[in-house]
């Protein structure tokens, strides 16, 4: 649970993105945002601006591209007119403001992080093109000379850099399965649009840690917080265990960052329910048969195994916590 994660492979694929795609076309909106309005008018109107024109030959091959890819039967290139129609100058340098301070914010792990209103131009811009639809474009990764790139390619590097099975937010469900991972935004892309494209506010979770009901859902952290990216959140909770009401409960003894994050993922309920305890108990009960020999637990086993099925088997850290607590290990 609350593992210690890093996302060094996608941010190889996101950070080329960045580099290639989003900083280049905020500096063709700034030059264009400097200029009369019906500059935009004109057919390819992006071609006339000296942030293009100084680009080689296959990075305008990709800017044109992307200015023509259309969702829903608008065209990228139109959300910019759009963009420099509603707003002035002021408003896309304070953008843009916003978008280098909250981005150099998450990866230096800082995260107090303010939310800023941004025109709904820059919402579609950046989730409703940069995220929902870039992402899965395939023609635009090989543009950037990368290989075969997509959701399931983020979730297959995210586990086999961090050689995980589980989720890393809460460890009670397992992501072996790519149907069941959701690209989480820790910061929601509702409400930071300008950073989820960023890998350190992206996190390859479970279903039930990315919905409402169950998980954060949409829901912003509230500051100070802690992240997997930042500490294994693990170190700073002890768990108990009532075999009355077979209950399980999550006490914090960190500070107000493990406090909040634990509130933000609802993780205390998630582990109160009865499912959660009867498979941890099944668990314990499998390995005391697993490790028992003529009656007596072989403890060298026991703690090789919780060892060895960390990351891997859902429910470890709990059960390395807890398992002192059964009768059968405090007779031995």
């Amino acid at each position: 649970m609350m593992w210690k994660v890093t996302n060094n492979q996608n941010n190889v694929f996101l950070n080329s993105f960045k580099l290639k795609i989003i900083i280049k076309i905020f500096k063709i909106i700034l030059e264009l945002s400097g200029q009369r309005i019906n500059s935009c008018s004109k057919k390819d109107f992006w071609k006339n601006t000296f942030s293009f024109r100084i680009l080689k030959k296959e990075h305008k091959e990709l800017i044109d591209y992307i200015m023509n890819v259309q969702l829903n039967k608008v065209r990228f290139s139109e959300v910019i007119v759009d963009l420099l129609t509603n707003n002035n100058r002021n408003t896309i340098k304070r953008i843009i403001r916003i978008y280098i301070i909250q981005n150099k914010k998450i990866e230096s792990q800082d995260y107090a992080i303010v939310q800023q209103n941004v025109p709904d131009e820059i919402k579609r811009i950046f989730v409703d093109f940069y995220y929902n639809k870039f992402f899965v474009d395939q023609n635009i990764w090989s543009r950037l000379n990368l290989s075969e790139y997509n959701r399931t390619a983020f979730h297959e590097n995210f586990k086999n850099e961090n050689n995980l099975s589980v989720c890393p937010y809460c460890d009670i469900d397992t992501v072996v399965t790519n149907s069941n991972n959701n690209i989480e935004h820790f910061f929601p892309k509702s409400k930071y649009p300008l950073i989820c494209m960023n890998p350190y506010n992206l996190i390859s979770s479970c279903i039930a840690c990315n919905k409402a009901h169950e998980g954060k859902g949409d829901t912003a952290p509230t500051h100070p917080i802690s992240t997997p990216y930042s500490e294994e959140i693990q170190n700073y909770i002890e768990f108990d265990m009532d075999f009355t009401d077979r209950k399980i409960s999550l006490i914090n003894k960190g500070s107000d960052r493990h406090r909040n994050y634990l509130k933000l993922l609802k993780l205390n309920n998630r582990y109160q329910t009865q499912s959660v305890f009867n498979s941890l108990d099944k668990k314990a009960k499998t390995l005391f048969d697993l490790c028992s020999k003529s009656g007596t637990i072989d403890m060298d086993v026991l703690e090789s195994y919780l060892r060895l099925k960390a990351k891997d088997e859902n429910l470890i850290v709990a059960l390395n916590h807890l398992i002192k607590k059964y009768p059968q290990y405090r007779q031995h």
